[in-house]
């Protein structure tokens, strides 16, 4: 019985391990089957992908779908097969299809990213529809994040589309896609740049200081200053400046344009805006400021006399259908005057004619001269009819007869008001482009006829886009020319 056990168990063990190994042997067959079918099924798709692709290098898109398609059939996971599909699409036209294996592709974690070309032809698709927004959205990922290479291409459409808005009057974006170009820092059109964003920041500042937004207005001057030296863009800031009240800026911008340009008028406009703000210094009490603007003035026009006569504590009140005008009138030099006469006019721009005028002799042959450092007293009070909106009236003051000063209604010039300054003739005309007789006329200093000095009214700019060059042969008369360039200071 025992031998008997000993032969089964001696016959049974070689048939396990024979079984083991048929297992073994059929287990490694269907394993070695699987890797040959999915090599195959691999090398087909890397086939059909690398034949889709060279007909789309070729251009022969439409055999390029047909084959790309045909490689989905096998492996529709593989997400480089899509996003080849969309490029054969692009260039069938067949632009919604394209974008359905875009989104394909992305499923299976691949985006436009993973395929710069097809970032390149679906920028051009849309660029040459003119739709510079959808070409720029698609690049300008790809530039920040994976694809540096495609800056040049972002800053060409770009340009383009800068190009396009500024025919177009679309400032705002033109000035988005310029500053991009210029910030980027490449592409064909680089060296145009400075040129399209001076253009730019231009007539931006031009349209917002017509709308009176001189804050904008002069932001857009300042960049336009830091890309483009030009003499008249520091002119157009001191226009507004002076409009605002800042005379102390507008002299800086003032002497800033005079350093880019030998123009009259640049000269013309600086002298009479340092003899106009230092007079209104002396008006305010501070007459060692006042005094050193001056001087400024006459080291640039030796025909600039520091005045002897000033007017001091000028004030416009309007009641009870009553008008008056009070002051000082000051003698800072060094000899007595004899004669002096005060005259003023109070008109409207809306009429030629003033409203009412008077004059008073305040020093005669039989009066009192009026010594160094003395003063005298004066009040004019226009109780005829006034119109319904004084915020249109204005007093012109003239001193022996030369004038002197526009003063608005109901705007005191006390020490904490900063005035705006303009200068004038007797008569009342100008020309701009040269600064002897108006400078003349305007700050003789002589006794008796001496000019006093004191604050006046700035010219109003906005109209007129700050064109400096229409300016230069301008000549204006009375009552225009005072009406137009007090028209802010005129408000109640």
């Amino acid at each position: 019985m025992y031998q008997k056990s000993r032969k089964i168990r001696a016959l049974s063990v070689p048939s396990i391990l024979k079984g083991g190994l048929a297992s073994i042997l059929i287990a490694g067959l269907c394993f070695g089957a699987t890797i040959l079918y999915l090599n195959y099924n691999k090398n087909l798709d890397s086939q059909s992908l690398d034949n889709g692709l060279a007909q789309i290098n070729r251009g022969e898109y439409a055999r390029a779908v047909k084959s790309l398609t045909n490689s989905l059939k096998h492996n529709a996971q593989n997400p480089d097969i899509y996003l080849a599909l969309a490029q054969a699409y692009v260039g069938t036209d067949e632009i919604d299809q394209a974008w359905d294996c875009i989104e394909q592709a992305r499923s299976h974690g691949k985006s436009i990213a993973n395929c710069p070309q097809l970032a390149t032809q679906l920028a051009n698709y849309y660029s040459k529809k003119n739709e510079f927004a959808k070409a720029i959205d698609i690049l300008r990922p790809l530039v920040k994040e994976t694809t540096p290479e495609k800056k040049s291409e972002l800053a060409d459409l770009d340009a383009l589309w800068g190009d396009e808005c500024l025919s177009n009057n679309k400032l705002e974006q033109a000035l988005t896609c310029w500053e991009e170009v210029k910030q980027l820092s490449c592409g064909t059109r680089l060296p145009e740049a400075d040129q399209k964003l001076a253009t730019i920041y231009q007539r931006l500042a031009n349209n917002f200081a017509n709308n009176k937004q001189d804050k904008e207005a002069l932001g857009y001057l300042a960049k336009l200053n830091s890309v483009s030296q030009n003499y008249k863009s520091h002119e157009m800031a001191a226009d507004l400046y002076e409009r605002d009240g800042q005379t102390s800026l507008a002299i800086a911008e003032l002497k800033k344009a005079q350093e880019l340009t030998d123009s009259s008028l640049v000269k013309s406009k600086l002298v009479n805006l340092l003899v106009s703000y230092g007079k209104s210094l002396i008006n305010n009490g501070d007459n060692e400021n006042g005094l050193a603007y001056l001087q400024e003035a006459q080291k640039l026009d030796n025909n600039i006399e520091i005045p002897e006569l000033v007017l001091k504590n000028v004030n416009i009140n309007s009641r009870n259908n009553k008008i008056s005008l009070t002051g000082t009138i000051c003698n800072n030099g060094e000899n007595p005057i004899n004669n002096l006469s005060i005259k003023v006019e109070l008109s409207s721009k809306n009429t030629n004619e003033p409203i009412y005028k008077n004059e008073k002799d305040l020093i005669d042959q039989f009066s009192q001269a009026l010594k160094p450092q003395e003063s005298r007293d004066f009040e004019f009070i226009c109780q005829d009819s006034i119109p319904k909106y004084t915020k249109d009236l204005f007093f012109n003051v003239y001193i022996n007869n030369t004038f002197y000063q526009t003063y608005a209604l109901n705007q005191p010039l006390t020490p904490s008001t900063e005035p705006k300054i303009e200068t004038a003739t007797s008569t009342n005309t100008q020309s701009n482009s040269s600064t002897d007789s108006n400078i003349k006329n305007i700050n003789s200093a002589k006794a008796p006829n001496q000019e006093a000095t004191g604050n006046t009214t700035i010219e109003k700019t906005s109209e007129h886009s700050i064109d400096n060059d229409t300016k230069e042969n301008k000549t204006n008369t009375e009552p225009e020319n005072n009406e137009e360039k007090t028209l802010k200071d005129l408000d109640l």
